[in-house]
């Protein structure tokens, strides 16, 4: 994921790679038997996260979620991972069968709630691109040295709106589209001035377009649960006792209530 996903590296020399992967988990972790939340303790996991890992020479950033926790954020619209999920297959590193089925089933997270998610993460970024007073210690610092602002920040609010265009008009992502434009902005080739007033212009032609998309209003939560608990059983097997079924519970609601009434 990162900047070499979306083409805007410097191929001359990347400073670090971050990879980030969706695991299942024991299904202790997903489905504590006999245990009562919020009171028993019992072994959680939702994200794993380790940085600065040192391979052959090369960087590493990499953080591995779990899969329920990847569901929910998608359920979300959250960017960050509906980005992971559209991520080009020449950079996928390793799949499964589950990672398969998410994949061919990807553009069920496509929806309008795209619309205020993305935006919202386009906004914190530009924020945080304003800011003149980053960490001395790290190297967001040299950027605003070298460029006068942070650069990588504004890439993201520029990737971010380009991305949600892309949804409302194509109803789908491809990451490595606008490379050449992300490249350009990292490389500091545009001015602080340039990037808001693209971002205001972008904003407005935006809440015109999400009036004239296609896409469906909202995910379909239920066809999603269903497709979390398809990836599920390739690794499980058979959920049938783990999971509560809704209509079983509702036919023996029903029994119950009849009988009480034949006793009334």
């Amino acid at each position: 994921v990162g900047s070499v996903s979306y083409g805007a590296a410097d191929t001359n020399k990347i400073s670090d790679i971050d990879l980030f992967g969706v695991c299942i988990p024991p299904k202790s972790i997903l489905f504590p038997k006999g245990k009562i939340l919020g009171f028993d303790d019992f072994e959680e996991f939702t994200l794993y996260k380790k940085d600065h890992i040192f391979l052959e020479e090369q960087e590493y950033d990499v953080a591995v979620r779990n899969i329920a926790s990847f569901f929910k954020l998608l359920n979300k619209s959250n960017p960050t991972v509906v980005g992971a999920l559209f991520s080009c297959q020449e950079d996928i590193l390793a799949i499964t069968k589950a990672g398969n089925i998410m994949r061919d089933n990807r553009h069920l997270f496509l929806s309008k709630e795209c619309f205020p998610a993305f935006k919202g993460y386009a906004y914190s970024n530009l924020k945080k691109m304003e800011s003149k007073t980053p960490d001395e210690s790290g190297k967001r610092f040299d950027l605003v040295k070298k460029y006068g602002y942070d650069v990588k920040f504004a890439m993201h609010v520029v990737r971010l709106l380009l991305e949600l265009e892309q949804i409302l008009e194509e109803g789908t992502i491809n990451l490595k589209k606008d490379k050449d434009v992300l490249k350009s902005i990292r490389m500091g080739e545009w001015k602080i001035e340039e990037i808001k007033k693209w971002a205001s212009d972008k904003e407005k032609s935006l809440d015109v377009l999400i009036k004239k998309s296609s896409l469906k209003e909202k995910i379909n939560k239920k066809e999603i649960r269903e497709l979390l608990v398809s990836c599920l059983e390739t690794h499980y097997g058979s959920l049938q006792k783990e999971m509560v079924n809704e209509e079983t519970e509702r036919s023996f609601i029903k029994e119950v209530k009849s009988l009480l009434e034949k006793f009334d």
